[in-house]
């Protein structure tokens, strides 16, 4: 099990005990300064052999994690993993989950990678338990016409050897074209065309990374007309092209179901789950007719009800592939957090998070 890391909530994160790994948003990591960018994070060492690029802020940029929040936010174990597609560099990372954060950070070390972004040191302090933290990207633009920026690719990259992660992840989507920001994740068209596009960029975005890549399909009100691919051909052509892994997003798939009267168990089914790396669980709400993916409400009945229908009918408890909660916004209380994440638990057939106890004051 994991939960995706937001400064806001990190107290509530740092006290549980049962989670696996928590996933960051990369744009909310500054880049670090050039002292910064010397030392070596060793989450597990500090000291004489080495010091941890950190900060006592949750964000060295003010508002940074919550403009990347927004722009996720107005969009509406060891699994079955193969090399394919994956350099060696990167499949001798690869060690299945539970993720081994040491292990990553060694081999990072080993390869001569230096800390390029400044990381929390709550974060940091959660990565020395050996809870791992996989960088989260959500402004590469990887099914834009146009090529993934440079930048923004190196940065995610840099994000991955900081964190010592086993992975990193983005969207199936756009977000700008011609130099103007959407402020959305964008749904990316199913035609050859994007799919070419949207190779190139995922491929350009592989070479410079040192783990493996998994791409996440987005929640969408609409889609684009002349689809030459259902969404399940149109992945695994991607995924038979470029050899990426997959975050499938369950409350997604169920959103875009419901909305275009699917069945979302067939849906989640058809797609090529063979190459999952590991689930994300949200929640939302119904307005106007339409259901939105909002990330700020409960995780719904259906929602929970469709993950343990996957899990039993697709062998996901078997192979021990992990599921996370999303909550970007509006947080309940530790308690109501801990009970959230022990339904998806309990749909999902995994142990239970519990809370570390609080140490009595003398």
């Amino acid at each position: 099990m994991g939960v995706g890391w937001r400064s806001e909530i990190c107290g509530i994160i740092a006290e549980l005990e049962g989670i696996g790994f928590c996933e960051v948003i990369a744009e909310a990591l500054p880049p670090a300064s050039g002292s910064q960018r010397r030392a070596r994070f060793r989450p597990w060492q500090t000291g004489r052999r080495g010091t941890l690029a950190r900060t006592s802020q949750p964000s060295a940029r003010p508002g940074s994690q919550r403009e990347a929040d927004r722009l996720r936010h107005h969009t509406e174990g060891e699994p079955g993993l193969g090399d394919r597609g994956v350099s060696d560099r990167r499949a001798a990372g690869w060690r299945g989950w539970p993720f081994d954060a040491r292990q990553r950070a060694e081999q990072r070390e080993a390869i001569g990678g230096k800390d390029g972004v400044v990381v929390p040191e709550e974060l940091s302090a959660l990565i020395a338990r050996g809870i791992s933290a996989v960088p989260h990207g959500v402004s590469l633009s990887l099914g834009g016409a146009e090529p993934v920026q440079e930048s923004r690719v190196i940065h995610l990259a840099e994000c991955a050897r900081a964190l010592g992660s086993p992975l990193a992840s983005e969207h199936i989507a756009f977000v700008r074209a011609n130099g103007v920001e959407a402020g959305h994740l964008l749904p990316v068209p199913r035609t050859r065309e994007a799919l070419d596009a949207l190779t190139r960029n995922i491929s350009r975005t592989q070479r410079e990374l040192d783990v493996p890549l998994a791409v996440e399909n987005i929640a969408t009100l609409f889609e684009w007309p002349d689809a030459e691919f259902t969404e399940a051909e149109f992945l695994r052509e991607l995924v038979e092209r470029t050899g990426v892994h997959l975050l499938v997003d369950i409350a997604n798939v169920y959103a875009n179901a419901r909305n275009s009267s699917r069945d979302p168990l067939t849906e989640l089914l058809s797609l090529p789950t063979e190459r999952l790396a590991y689930c994300h669980i949200a929640g939302g709400h119904e307005s106007g007719g339409r259901y939105h993916d909002t990330h700020v409400h409960p995780v719904p009945a259906e929602v929970l009800a469709l993950v343990a229908d996957f899990t039993a009918a697709s062998g996901v408890a078997a192979r021990r592939v992990p599921f996370m909660l999303e909550r970007d916004g509006n947080y309940p209380p530790a308690t109501e957090l801990i009970t959230e994440l022990n339904a998806i638990a309990t749909a999902a057939d995994r142990p239970t998070i519990t809370r570390r106890p609080t140490p009595a004051i003398p």
